[in-house]
């Protein structure tokens, strides 16, 4: 079985955020992958402000993510990038705390003009902490999710592109460690280091 964390940049409880890892979990689980999500905004604030990585409850954070086998990280995107919550706790994992973890980035937000962020902020970022194995992701627009669920044809999108993703990933987890074992390269974006 494979460890899959799920990252949730959204400073709001209920969001479309929310809506698109929660319908990832359910993929990932079905497929038999062990998940764990971490909420960012639960995080106590004033350690999450201070960088306060002693504290339990960032530390239990840090060391899901940076030991997960393999991450989806998702973002609404505000000011045309990710929010200053998901980058706040990326500033505490430490350099290179992504090496050989494949990623699965999400964006979510009002409209399609914000696509870009997903492949000119998000990446970028994810490759700065050593993330050489990011899937395509995608972009989603908070007006087909309602109700905290995700409406078709996005729901379908989400399906295939976590199982795409849990393929790659499930087979006695070939991408950790091998830095280029993908079939379909197109799918993801292979940073060579």
């Amino acid at each position: 079985m494979v460890h899959i964390a799920l990252l949730n940049g959204s400073p709001s409880l209920s969001s479309s955020t929310a809506a698109v890892l929660a319908s990832a979990e359910l993929h990932l689980e079905a497929l038999g992958h062990i998940c764990e999500t971490v909420h960012i905004r639960s995080l106590p604030a004033q350690a999450l402000l201070t960088a306060d990585t002693h504290n339990p409850h960032i530390a239990t954070a840090i060391e899901t993510v940076s030991t997960a086998d393999a991450l989806v990280v998702a973002s609404p995107v505000y000011k045309a990038s990710y929010t200053g919550l998901l980058k706040v706790f990326i500033d505490l994992i430490p350099s290179q705390g992504l090496k050989n973890i494949p990623v699965l980035p999400f964006v979510t937000g009002g409209s399609l003009n914000h696509v870009l962020a997903l492949d000119y902020q998000l990446k970028p970022l994810l490759a700065t902490l050593g993330a050489t194995q990011i899937a395509r992701g995608r972009m989603f627009c908070g007006a087909r999710i309602t109700h905290g669920t995700v409406q078709e044809p996005e729901a379908s999108e989400i399906r295939e592109i976590v199982h795409e993703f849990a393929t790659h990933v499930g087979a006695s987890n070939p991408l950790k460690g091998d830095p280029d074992p993908l079939h379909n390269e197109s799918d993801w974006l292979l940073l060579k280091t």
